[in-house]
């Protein structure tokens, strides 16, 4: 079943436009020539009528369609949104703590973020991260971990660091999970 995902959206939906335009087409011409079927009026009256209905319903199929896409949309915008916020946060959270090690620590949170993008991203689809992005989390987290705060204020950043380390890696679990279980419908 997943053989479907590796086909370009756009070809599934060139083919499915080709066959179903083909077969308004052809179906007359072979419908004619069997000798036993003679539309007579009630039966073309009936079918125009039919038609009116089944353009109905692929129209209200059509909005649902849409609908579930926005939804969709939206659900993967929040996540994608909190989990780009979170990284802001601890970007503030590294600079306000002072220290060199600290401020050594944005170029790693830097290169995870840059990572999610280019890396994971690609694989996200099959519900698992990318071993480039885990790496790049690693030091990251070991330097956060390895902060030893010295006076109160320090104290406070520390733990708020280690809140939005735990945020960051709850929303990105959240994005790969969702990401791998809902697939991208084409509707367009």
């Amino acid at each position: 079943m997943n053989e479907v995902f590796v086909v370009p959206d756009i070809a599934i939906m060139a083919g499915c436009a080709l066959l179903a335009g083909g077969s308004i087409l052809v179906m007359p011409r072979l419908v004619q020539r069997l000798p036993w079927i003679n539309p007579t009026k009630d039966d073309t009256d009936f079918v125009i009528r039919l038609q009116g209905t089944l353009f109905t319903l692929l129209s209200l199929l059509l909005a649902f369609s849409l609908v579930q896409s926005e939804n969709y949309n939206r659900k993967v915008d929040a996540i994608v949104s909190g989990e780009a916020s979170q990284l802001n946060r601890m970007d503030r959270l590294l600079a306000r703590y002072g220290t060199e090690e600290a401020t050594a620590l944005r170029p790693h949170l830097v290169a995870y973020a840059t990572s999610v993008v280019k890396d994971e991203w690609s694989v996200m689809l099959d519900g698992r991260g990318s071993g480039l992005t885990h790496g790049a989390w690693d030091p990251l987290s070991r330097g956060i971990l390895a902060l030893k705060p010295t006076d109160l204020r320090e104290q406070s950043i520390f733990t708020e660091l280690l809140r939005s380390l735990n945020q960051v890696v709850e929303a990105r679990d959240e994005r790969l999970s969702t990401a791998g279980t809902i697939r991208i419908p084409v509707n367009y």
